[in-house]
């Protein structure tokens, strides 16, 4: 599971319940990009907090993983998206390296 700027905890706690217990009895991994250091970001496997000012190089170098794996759905992105090839072509072709080191760093015990 992959939380972005959001603490789920607060804001929905019937679905924090839902991944909390996902993450303790089915072993599900969890991971948390944000800038505060929330519940769900300490209970996370790994916990990435962005400098401030980065997120559009941590949203594009998601964004370019789903749609280079397969993984965005093709039905959404063709009923309600425009210019999506233009869109893939702003992504650029920098490694997952470039982008993690810009854009956060994991937590330090």
């Amino acid at each position: 599971m992959l939380i972005i700027g959001s603490n789920t905890a607060e804001s929905h706690p019937v679905l924090a319940t839902r991944v909390k217990r996902a993450h303790k009895l089915r072993r599900q991994k969890l991971i948390v990009s944000d800038l505060r250091e929330h519940e769900m970001a300490k209970r996370a496997d790994l916990f990435l907090h962005p400098k401030p000012g980065t997120d559009i190089v941590w949203l594009s170098a998601v964004s370019r993983y789903l749609l280079e794996n397969g993984m965005a759905s093709t039905e959404f992105l063709a009923k309600w998206v425009n210019g999506l090839e233009d869109y893939k072509k702003s992504l650029g072709r920098s490694p997952w390296s470039l982008p993690l080191e810009l854009a956060a760093f994991p937590r330090t015990s």
